[in-house]
């Protein structure tokens, strides 16, 4: 059953959301099971060489949720990984 809401209670709830952000909560974006396994399935088929990697690699990164702002903001985190793990 779909429930509705007036349009100002609506922009209510935008503004609380926008100031949460802005203090610099982060909301969990909860990501379907099913999406996941079909982007890792797409990103394997992609690192296969058999040259359809131009197809699955953005469909696997877009499945999985992944995008390149993404990888830019947490890629000192990745290296301190990867370095950590290298020593």
């Amino acid at each position: 059953m779909k429930q509705y809401i007036k349009y100002t209670e609506y922009l209510r709830k935008e503004k609380l959301l926008s100031q949460l952000k802005e203090n610099g909560f982060v909301f969990i974006v909860k990501k379907n099971k099913l999406k996941i396994v079909v982007g890792l399935i797409c990103l394997g088929i992609a690192i296969f060489p058999n040259g359809l990697g131009i197809i699955f690699y953005p469909l696997s990164f877009m499945l999985l949720g992944i995008n390149i702002i993404d990888l830019n903001i947490y890629k000192e985190k990745f290296l301190k990984k990867i370095k950590r793990l290298l020593r």
